[in-house]
């Protein structure tokens, strides 16, 4: 709190007004997104998917968030590390099969 109390009051001694949209974009997207994860767990079908899923958000926000504040661009290390997590999950999605059914229709069993 201490960190964010004093950048707070300071946007409305100035009367920034800009960052109050931009604060309560925030609180609601990260609301959504939590909103989001509860249900897609509940639906998963495994937990390793809605890990898969939760670290990809995380690696799109610190993406785009590399992308918004260049330059300077980051570092040869962050890239490899994007290379190697999209390549990661492309190689777990291709692999993943497709459940075999027994030839009954799931609404009638």
């Amino acid at each position: 709190w201490t960190q964010i109390q004093p950048r707070f009051h300071g946007c409305f001694m100035q009367q920034n007004w800009v960052m109050l949209p931009l604060l309560l974009a925030s609180v609601l997207c990260t609301f959504g997104s939590r909103v989001a994860t509860v249900q897609m767990a509940g639906r998963a079908p495994n937990l390793l998917m809605v890990q898969l899923v939760q670290t990809l958000e995380k690696f799109l926000t610190l993406f785009l968030s590399a992308l918004m504040h260049a330059p300077p661009w980051p570092p040869l290390g962050f890239w490899l590390g994007s290379v190697v997590l999209i390549s990661g999950t492309v190689q777990f999605l291709s692999a993943s099969e497709v459940p075999e059914t027994d030839g009954k229709d799931a609404k009638t069993a």
